[in-house]
């Protein structure tokens, strides 16, 4: 299954130009700080909003029959792939559990 990656606001510019752009914060100490204090390891939430699903990898996993079954029923009812109502429970439980790890650390 492809993936469609969501379109930057910068995409219109050539490598060049880009880099360009990325040298001149470098090159602004003042600017460079602001963004460098500004800055924090993304959550797995945020990577997800910010650049959209990434790289994928194939794994396979073991699950009951009875919730392999529900979840079956539940892609059938909302006409959506399993496999991708499977990702979407797994992105949610991250979710939850970074967001209460995240609140337990401050």
């Amino acid at each position: 299954m492809s993936q469609k990656l969501k379109k930057s606001k910068v995409s219109h510019l050539s490598k060049k130009e880009k880099w360009e752009k990325a040298a001149a914060i470098f090159e602004d100490e003042s600017q460079f700080e602001k963004i460098a204090k500004a800055s924090r390891v993304l959550s797995a939430t945020d990577e997800r909003a910010l650049l959209g699903p990434g790289r994928t990898k194939q794994i396979s996993i073991r699950l009951p029959k009875k919730d392999l079954q529900a979840v079956k029923g539940i892609a059938t009812a909302t006409d959506r792939p399993y496999q991708q109502l499977v990702v979407i429970a797994i992105q949610q439980y991250v979710d939850r559990i970074t967001s209460a790890l995240g609140k337990n650390r401050k």
